[in-house]
């Protein structure tokens, strides 16, 4: 079963994990870099960043509100969105709001179309312990560039040099460019629809 973060599964994203070897069209796959970023104390932040090819307004939609993060990231979601709120999702199509198996993330701080931060504080039982879930913190950064690409830079801070967060730094660096490519996906659909509707009827 393909699993996205982001969406959001914990720490890194609202984005989470499919698996590495799942097929998409070239044409919707956005150059991604990631990065490992460690301190002298062997702490490391991962880094996902990404150029998606439409403007920061609908990228944000996408990742903020109930209707755009469904759209590419989870067929369950609630959002509500303010510092103190959260998003609560699920994979499973069947899943209602305050299952115990959802996921739960809190917003911490956001500025519109710029920064989003999100702490896990529910993760689908044995997904990992709560000690290390509860040291992660997500930062989503929306960059608008020129020519109405937006970068996307997705970083999970608070990893540690121990097995377990070896474990995440793996399963999220897979599972957050396999769903930046979703996000691409969906948004390069909703292009064309609109570039559809405009062009003019000629018999």
């Amino acid at each position: 079963m393909k699993r996205l973060i982001a969406s959001f599964i914990v720490a890194t994203s609202l984005i989470s994990s499919v698996p590495a070897s799942a097929e998409q069209p070239s044409d919707t796959v956005p150059e991604i870099t990631d990065l490992e970023i460690a301190d002298a104390d062997e702490r490391i932040i991962l880094q996902n960043i990404a150029v998606i090819s439409s403007p920061v307004a609908d990228v944000w939609a996408a990742f903020a509100t109930e209707d755009g993060y469904k759209s590419w990231a989870v067929p369950v979601a609630f959002v509500d969105f303010r510092v103190g709120g959260f998003f609560e999702t699920s994979y499973n199509p069947e899943a209602k709001i305050g299952d115990p198996a959802n996921i739960k993330n809190e917003i911490l701080a956001y500025i519109p179309e710029q920064l989003l931060v999100l702490k896990n504080t529910q993760a689908p039982p044995g997904f990992a312990s709560r000690d290390i879930l509860d040291r992660l913190v997500s930062v989503f950064q929306f960059e608008a560039l020129e020519n109405g690409q937006t970068k996307i830079t997705i970083s999970g801070i608070g990893y540690g040099p121990d097995e377990e967060s070896q474990r995440l730094v793996k399963f999220f660096k897979a599972g957050n460019s396999w769903s930046l490519g979703e996000l691409n996906k969906m948004l390069a659909k909703k292009r064309n629809a609109q570039s559809d509707r405009k062009t003019p009827f000629i018999p």
